[in-house]
């Protein structure tokens, strides 16, 4: 498995994993907003300085996770999704430390990882 950061190529899989997750393990319909929000990472996070990850299983998404700016110092890691079949590996843990900042506070800094 690995975990990707955003490219156009996965386009679509944020929105279904989040959705699917939101519906059939949450029970709860997505608001026209948080649809809008995961269909377009690059608008919603990406075009601020946040970025999109990928967790994948060779071509198959099975996690997603954003990472939103919220101003020139400070980040949200939000909309962290791990598939049922891949539940239970660590992704999430993962996922959620894709982000890391430089020792001196500035731009942060964006890493991948690699599972076997």
């Amino acid at each position: 498995m690995t975990i990707e950061k955003y490219d156009q190529k996965f386009d679509g899989f944020f929105e279904s994993i989040w959705v699917d997750w939101l519906k059939y393990t949450m029970s709860i319909e997505p608001q026209p907003s948080d649809i809008d929000e995961v269909r377009n990472p690059f608008q919603s996070y990406i075009k601020n300085g946040g970025m999109a990850f990928y967790a994948l299983n060779e071509t198959k998404c099975v996690g997603v996770v954003a990472v939103k700016k919220l101003n020139h110092r400070d980040y949200e890691v939000c909309n962290l999704v791990v598939s049922e079949p891949a539940r239970g590996m660590g992704l999430g843990k993962t996922c959620s430390r894709m982000y890391r900042f430089r020792d001196n506070g500035e731009r942060p800094v964006f890493v991948s990882a690699k599972f076997l």
